[in-house]
């Protein structure tokens, strides 16, 4: 098998904005399990999320199959059990929420407990994939007590105008790595944490390299695993901004591109 390890991103790639993954994926990917790969969701997202599909793949709950969540902030098993955990300083990330509220941009708080977003807006359109967050209305995040602080996001409908906001925050560039995902999510992370170096961790743990690692994505916060990997492939609706890193490209797109790759490039 000349690929080990898939790892796919979530939103838009496996998961279409339809949020029903199509069964010539989960074909796929049961195929190449039953082969030997593992298949590692790389996500933004966090496990109560990814939960659903994870079921959905039959993967949930086992020990043998793994994920990295929050854009590399969490590697662990799909049992549950952490690999590697990385957070923000608290400073940063009060910082992070303080800038949001004076400016009323709507955030989003990644906690290792709980997921919260403030300054809402009346219309969440297709920013409407915090519907699992608790909603909140405090000055600052000292209500979190002694809790990590994984990632802050801000939201906004188009990834330039969100290059805008970090180009005007030098306090926060300095000191945070940046990325962007799904065309309206600008994401505060510790610095150097991505989706590759939680790939890398995982990948030390089970003696592979990222030779062996077919990575597959859509957006600018895939960019890193996509030029790490042994193949990076993007789904057909890759953005402009990630598609540089690609060594292929589908011809179909989310959890279509998915299939094709696995059926390219690891079921031949």
């Amino acid at each position: 098998m000349p690929y080990k390890l898939i790892a796919s991103d979530f939103d838009d790639t496996l998961v279409p904005r339809t949020r029903v993954v199509g069964e010539r994926a989960v074909r796929a990917i049961g195929a190449a399990v039953d082969q030997g790969a593992l298949f590692v969701l790389s996500t933004g997202r966090d496990m109560h999320v990814a939960r659903p599909v994870l079921e959905q793949l039959g993967l949930y709950g086992r020990d043998d199959q793994y994920a990295v969540l929050v854009n590399g902030c969490i590697v662990t098993t799909l049992a549950g059990n952490a690999i590697a955990r990385h957070h923000m300083d608290k400073a940063d990330a009060e910082l992070c929420y303080a800038i949001a509220r004076e400016r009323g941009y709507f955030v989003q708080v990644n906690a290792m407990d709980a997921t919260y977003v403030a300054n809402v807006p009346e219309s969440l359109t297709s920013l409407g994939s915090t519907t699992d967050a608790i909603e909140m209305d405090e000055h600052d995040l000292s209500f979190l007590g002694d809790t990590p602080v994984l990632k802050v996001l801000y939201l906004h409908e188009g990834e330039d105008y969100l290059r805008s906001i970090a180009a005007g925050l030098p306090q926060l560039t300095s000191r945070l790595d940046v990325t962007y995902s799904s065309d309206y999510c600008l994401e505060w992370l510790p610095r150097g944490v991505t989706k590759a170096t939680g790939l890398r961790e995982l990948c030390e743990r089970l003696g592979l390299g990222m030779s062996d690692v077919l990575a597959i994505g859509d957006s600018s916060n895939d960019a890193e695993m996509l030029e790490a990997a042994g193949l990076g492939v993007g789904v057909a609706n890759i953005t402009k901004a990630a598609r540089p890193f690609c060594d292929y490209v589908c011809e179909a797109e989310c959890d279509e591109g998915v299939a094709e790759a696995i059926e390219r490039f690891v079921l031949g």
